[in-house]
């Protein structure tokens, strides 16, 4: 851009400048593709006072892990040197958007990328659809572990397994080890870093629900 347009010409660019750029030199492109994009630059994007109904958001992340199953890793950084056996100027814009487009390229195999992501996408709705559908039964019903957010049962089952039957057993616990040692032994729980730092402190005979 700063090379073709000469009104281009300034070093730095607000969130809306840049954005009208953009679009304009995006102008009938309506496939938009980001790493993790559905997280962090849609939601940027969308979060200013500009049109975006023409444009298809593409979570290249989401895509990867379909089309590239079974990778150590799938930051962008290490998946392109895993792809291709050498780096490039990582977390630069223009040079992780040529990064990806590689990345791309290679991992479509020249099939459709609007209709390969949209295939993914109900594929991941019905699977999420079916997770939803699945039911546990309560154990140990007369637990007072249910009462913490975030304790289901699946979660009770291997806390009683680790003799862990109340609510003030457990936050006793936290209250008692550190945060690595909690992190690597009761990682089941769910969002167990979050968990922590929630009950961490708390008085275990108060429910924080």
């Amino acid at each position: 851009i700063r090379t073709r347009d000469k009104s281009f010409d300034q070093l730095f660019f607000t969130p809306d400048e840049a954005i009208k750029g953009m679009l304009k030199e995006a102008e009938g492109i309506d496939i938009w593709v980001a790493h993790n994009g559905k997280s962090f630059d849609e939601k940027v994007l969308r979060g200013h006072d500009h049109e975006f109904d023409h444009v298809t958001f593409v979570d290249s992340l989401h895509l990867l892990k379909y089309l590239l199953p079974g990778m150590p890793s799938y930051s962008q950084p290490l998946l392109y040197q895993q792809l291709f056996t050498k780096k490039y100027f990582a977390h630069h814009a223009l040079e992780d958007a040529v990064a990806l487009q590689k990345i791309m390229d290679h991992a479509l195999k020249d099939r459709c990328i609007l209709e390969t992501y949209q295939s993914t996408v109900e594929k991941r709705e019905t699977k999420r659809a079916a997770k939803k559908q699945i039911k546990y039964p309560k154990v140990h019903p007369e637990s007072t572990l249910y009462n913490l957010k975030g304790i289901g049962p699946k979660t009770v089952e291997n806390l009683y397994k680790k003799d862990i039957k109340t609510r003030g057993d457990l936050i006793g616990l936290i209250n008692s080890i550190d945060y690595d040692t909690w992190c690597d032994k009761y990682s089941f729980v769910h969002h167990y870093k979050n968990f922590y730092h929630t009950y961490k402190g708390a008085s275990s005979n108060v429910a924080v629900v």
